[in-house]
C-alpha cells in the first residue's frame, strides 16, 4: 500500500489570539480539541507561536514529554528549575526532557520585538526519565538547500540502536528520548543556492515504515514548497506522510523564486494509540 499524504492547511489549524500571544495549533491543545488531530506517531504538539515583547509563558510545571523549540525570529529567555538560564535566538534549538518533572518559563527576551517560534512535544520512549535540558546552534547557512539534521534519537534509546543514521550523527545534533529525527531547510530568494532536497526515511530496517511530517514556517514573503511534484504547501501548512517505506523518497522543492523555510520530522509509526501521561497543555 502506498504512503498516504494528508495536507494540514494553515487556516484549518486551531489556535487563539490572546493579544500577547498569537498561536496556531496543529494538534489538540489547551482549549482547542479536534479528535481527528490528537497526535501523529509520538508527536503530540506542534504550535506556531508569536509572542509580544516582554511577554511569555511564566514558570509552570511539566512532566513526561520531550519538549523542543525552533526559533524563527527574535529570542526566547529560558529558565528552569534545574538552574538553566539561557537566551535562545534565531537558529538555535532548545530541548527539555521533562521526565519525572520540572518547572520552566519561556519569555520573549526582547522588550521591542516579538518572537516567532515553533513549539513541539513528543512522547518519550519510556516514562520516568531524568529531566534534562540541551541547547545547540544551527547556523542558517548550513540549512540552505539541504536537510540539516537538528535532533536525533538518544543513543541509549532502544530503537536508536538499530539506526545507523542515529549513530553516524555523533554530537552534531541534540539527542532526544524517542525514535524521531528533526531536520530544517531554507531555500533562499531569487534563485540563490539549491532549490530542492530529497529525503529518504530513516527506518531501522528494510521494508519498515515511517511517519513523516513537514511544516512550512509562516512567512509573508514565501510561497512555500512543493512535495513530489504535485503537493503544494503554503506557509503555515503541514503535510502528514503515513506509511512511507524505507526505500521510498520524498522530493521537496521551492514553490517559486521566493524564500521558503520548513522543518521535517521523521519518526517511528508507534505512539498513535499509546496511553500517555497527563501534562498541562500550556507552555
Amino acid at each position: 500500500m502506498p504512503a498516504r499524504f494528508t495536507i494540514r492547511p494553515s487556516a484549518a489549524r486551531g489556535g487563539a489570539n490572546h493579544g500577547w500571544l498569537h498561536t496556531f495549533h496543529t494538534f489538540s491543545f489547551a482549549d482547542y480539541h479536534d479528535p481527528e488531530f490528537n497526535g501523529f506517531g509520538p508527536l503530540r504538539v506542534l504550535n506556531e507561536d508569536f509572542v509580544q515583547p516582554g511577554r511569555g509563558f511564566g514558570a509552570h510545571q511539566h512532566q513526561y514529554y520531550e519538549i523542543f523549540s525552533y526559533v524563527v525570529h527574535g529570542a526566547l529567555e529560558h529558565r528552569d528549575s534545574m538552574g538553566n538560564v539561557e537566551k535562545v535566538g534565531r537558529s538555535w534549538v532548545q530541548h527539555t526532557s521533562a521526565g519525572t518533572g520540572l518547572a520552566h518559563s519561556e519569555m520573549n527576551a526582547s522588550k521591542s520585538e516579538r518572537v516567532h517560534f515553533l513549539q513541539l512535544w513528543a512522547q518519550p520512549w519510556q516514562a520516568r526519565l531524568k529531566p534534562n535540558f540541551a541547547l545547540k546552534s544551527f547556523p542558517d547557512e548550513k540549512k540552505v538547500g539541504t536537510l540539516l539534521p537538528l535532533m536525533a534519537p538518544a543513543l541509549d534509546c532502544t530503537e536508536s540502536k538499530l539506526h545507523d543514521a542515529a549513530v553516524s550523527l555523533g554530537d552534531s545534533v541534540i539527542r532526544l528520548n524517542q525514535d524521531l529525527f528533526l531536520f530544517a531547510t531554507i531555500f533562499l530568494a531569487n534563485g540563490e543556492g539549491p532549490r530542492s532536497v530529497t529525503h529518504t526515511p530513516h527506518a531501522p530496517a528494510p521494508k519498515s515504515k515511517r511517519k513523516l511530517y513537514i511544516h512550512v514556517v509562516m512567512d509573508d514573503e514565501s510561497d512555500g514548497v512543493v512535495v513530489n511534484g504535485n503537493v503544494t504547501l503554503k506557509p503555515g501548512d503541514g503535510l502528514f506522510v503515513d506509511g512511507i517505506l524505507a526505500e521510498e523518497k520524498l522530493d521537496i522543492v521551492a514553490a517559486s523564486a521566493k524564500r521558503a523555510e520548513f522543518i521535517l520530522l521523521d519518526m517511528t509509526p508507534e505512539g498513535d494509540n499509546e496511553e500517555e501521561v497527563d501534562d498541562d497543555d500550556e507552555d
